[in-house]
Order: C-alpha cells, then structure tokens, then sequence
C-alpha cells in the first residue's frame, strides 16, 4: 500500500479532539513469514520506522491514521500461493468513535 495519510476521519473525529487511531497486530515474523518490505509510519519529526523491523510477533502498534503511514512490498521477488501459511500477517481495528 502506497505511504499516505488519512484525511476524512481525522477531520470528521477532529471536532472531539480524538486522534484517528490505528491499531494493528503483527501476526507474522520478519525473516521467517516474509524477508523484505512490511509496514512503515513516519512521524510528524520525519522519523520512519519499518514496523515489522522494529516490533516482535505479536505486538500491538497504535499510531495517528493523520501521520503518513504505508506498506512497501512484501517479498516482491516471490509468486503469491495461499496456500501457504507464510507471508505478512496483520489484523486492524481502526477506532472511528468516542465511546464515552
């Protein structure tokens, strides 16, 4: 997924003075399930970090959807199988509301 940066729920949630956040579980492991490419995020001082580079299997990353964020090629020399269980894994739960 190309680097970009949310804009319609930052701007929706901004009002209420929430971050859009993003919330991800990495759910495979760099060098085993994938050797090249994964997620990214460059903060709002430029800093990139390469997520499955930075964070063991199983980590929960929350970052700012509003910060520019992505994911470079995974593997981009290997033929896609589903049929088997390696690769990049990642589950999302984008929160879009204030739950009070």
């Amino acid at each position: 997924m190309v680097g970009h940066k949310d804009t319609h729920f930052p701007s929706v949630l901004k009002s209420s003075g929430v971050p859009f956040l993003q919330v991800m579980a990495l759910l495979s492991v760099k060098k085993v399930d994938l050797h090249t490419g994964g997620s990214f995020f460059i903060n709002r001082d430029g800093i990139r970090t390469n997520v499955e580079d930075d964070f063991p299997l199983g980590s929960v990353v929350m970052f700012d959807g509003s910060i520019h964020h992505g994911v470079e090629d995974v593997d981009p020399d290997q033929v896609l199988d589903f049929n088997l269980a390696s690769g990049r894994i990642a589950a999302f739960v984008n929160l879009y509301q204030v739950l009070r």
